[in-house]
């Protein structure tokens, strides 16, 4: 898998609660950064490197007979799994779990465009150091996979050089080319079909979510 081809800091091994010294995307050497997570402020916090650590508190519970009771929780790290998909994630008591890269993100990424989702800029899931992560559109992220990442849309060869699907287009919005209608769908979260329209039919269908194509042959 392609998340495990660069050899990349095993972070999430280290439990122990002394800060982390590392080099940057610079090579410049910094101190490991602790903010809360987001919606558990005073609980859990998460780092730049991506560890997660359940702050020392007095934490309630009923006991055995049912009257309130507090136990005193030490700070410790978090131990991390590997989902079925290539993400981290993390257990918190009686929360569920957070995604590790979602949780860097929201404490040290701004998101001005408020975009869905978090993407990794090599490609590699298991990569959580904060200047690693950028936020991204659904459309960004198919975008990256394909022209940064090199991955092929899974739809690629499937229609046929004779299928209209499989002609070559441009998006006229950003002047970008494509191999395939469903290509470009891919990237900008259109339906093919509604692509196809645009281009046969322009008095009708003006545009397919905003985006408008032509033939790159025209």
């Amino acid at each position: 898998m392609k998340q495990f081809e660069e050899k990349i800091p095993e972070y999430w091994k280290n439990l122990s609660l002394e800060n982390i010294i590392y080099l940057d995307d610079k090579g410049k050497e910094c101190v490991e950064e602790w903010r809360d997570i987001v919606g558990y402020e005073g609980q859990y916090q998460i780092s730049n490197l991506g560890r997660l650590k359940s702050l020392g508190r007095k934490q309630f519970r009923k006991d055995k007979y049912g009257n309130d009771s507090y136990i005193s929780v030490s700070e410790k790290i978090k131990k991390q799994w590997l989902r079925g998909d290539g993400y981290f994630s993390c257990s918190l008591k009686d929360y569920g779990y957070v995604k590790i890269h979602r949780a860097v993100a929201a404490a040290f990424i701004d998101n001005p465009e408020n975009k869905p989702t978090v993407n990794h800029k090599k490609g590699i899931r298991i990569d959580n150091r904060h200047f690693m992560l950028e936020w991204a559109t659904y459309s960004e992220q198919n975008f990256h996979a394909m022209r940064e990442l090199g991955k092929k849309n899974p739809m690629t060869g499937k229609k046929g050089k004779l299928c209209h699907f499989s002609v070559p287009i441009i998006c006229i919005n950003d002047g970008i080319k494509y191999d395939s209608m469903t290509e470009a769908g891919a990237v900008y979260g259109v339906k093919s079909g509604h692509i196809s329209r645009v281009i046969r039919h322009p008095l009708k269908f003006k545009s397919a979510k905003g985006y408008v194509f032509k033939l790159a042959t025209l």
